[in-house]
């Protein structure tokens, strides 16, 4: 599944990141490459509250349940659609 940030800028795929909220400001969500161990990481979203980021994440994780793979052989098939998720506006959440 892709994931594209609030503003458009970031786009990359879930499974190679680990995104959270902010443990300093409450009101990010930032994503962090998997299996790199120095400071980089992407601001994904920016909310006016904490209860808001939160909710933004329980719809990034709602997404993810609806998207599944399945092997047949050597090929993946993608199903249960969307395969992208973007971070909701501050008014959408």
């Amino acid at each position: 599944m892709r994931i594209i940030s609030q503003d458009g800028r970031v786009d990359f795929p879930y499974e190679q990141f680990v995104v959270t909220i902010d443990a300093t400001n409450e009101a990010k969500i930032l994503a962090f490459p998997a299996g790199v161990y120095d400071d980089t990481y992407f601001n994904l979203a920016e909310y006016s509250t904490k209860e808001k980021a939160e909710k933004a994440m329980e719809m990034l994780s709602a997404e993810y349940g609806n998207y599944k793979q399945a092997k047949s052989s050597e090929y993946y098939f993608a199903f249960n659609y969307p395969k992208v998720f973007r971070f909701p506006q501050d008014s959408e959440v």
